[in-house]
């Protein structure tokens, strides 16, 4: 279950970003498929320019806050602000 400000990894791409709305895509079929939409975080980024990307909800995974390489207990049910 995805909420809004969770921090979530797409499991493909490894990209890290905040979940900021949620989506559909139609299928060839006709199916709505629930899609997320996160903003995406680059700490390398110089620019103060912002991606939103969206694809399929099974392409993402909460992503659990860590502290020097731990995982912070009920970390994955914060919100972050």
């Amino acid at each position: 279950m995805f909420t809004i400000g969770d921090s979530v990894r797409h499991q493909m791409t490894g990209q890290l970003g905040k979940l900021v709305g949620y989506g559909h895509q139609i299928s060839e079929q006709g199916a709505y498929l629930p899609t997320l939409q996160v903003l995406m975080t680059d700490e390398l980024a110089l620019t103060h320019h912002h991606e939103v990307l969206e694809d399929l909800t099974s392409a993402w995974i909460v992503q659990p806050l860590t502290r020097c390489g731990e995982t912070i207990p009920g970390a994955a049910s914060l919100q972050q602000v």
